[in-house]
């Protein structure tokens, strides 16, 4: 049975694949109708996954691709926290969907994500082909097993390292 473990006197100021602004989303950054294939974390990027017999491949995402060799596929967009399942009895907090249910996913906007590297404001945000993550880099740098988006580093929530939360924005 799940009980508080925690009490914090503030909350923290973000949350991985957090919306960066109070202002909503614009409809046309958003893919709708977006369905989970496996589990599909908010935070992490998301692709077109093998479409499954009369599904649209732009509606079904995962969050690797299959065929590393396919290393200059773009994501289609960020996977973010939206309303999240009901939780199983032993999870404290989800920030998974599960196999078939809808998933938010943003084309653009500014959004909080893990960095899997040291991150400084200016940087572009490449995108992790075996599992979603988000590594920083120069601008046409080449990033092994990752490819670059259109997404940057906008601002740092600490220092910027290893694991921290950073802010990246294609607005």
């Amino acid at each position: 049975m799940n009980g508080q473990t925690r009490v914090y006197q503030q909350p923290p100021m973000a949350y991985e694949g957090m919306l960066a602004s109070t202002a909503a989303i614009n409809p046309t950054e958003i893919i709708p109708g977006a369905r989970a294939s496996g589990i599909v974390k908010a935070g992490l990027w998301a692709w077109a996954a093998a479409s499954p017999a009369g599904a649209a491949t732009d509606k079904v995402l995962e969050q690797f691709v299959a065929n590393t060799s396919a290393s200059s596929v773009k994501p289609i967009g960020l996977v973010y926290r939206e309303s999240i399942a009901a939780l199983p009895a032993d999870q404290e907090y989800s920030t998974q969907y599960n196999d078939g249910q809808p998933v938010p996913v943003a084309k653009g906007a500014s959004f909080w994500v893990k960095t899997a590297t040291a991150a400084t404001v200016g940087q572009k945000a490449f995108a992790v082909i075996a599992d979603g993550a988000t590594k920083t880099g120069a601008a046409g740098a080449a990033i092994t097993g990752a490819v670059e988006t259109d997404w940057e580093v906008k601002a740092l929530q600490a220092s910027g390292a290893v694991g921290d939360l950073i802010l990246i924005s294609k607005v």
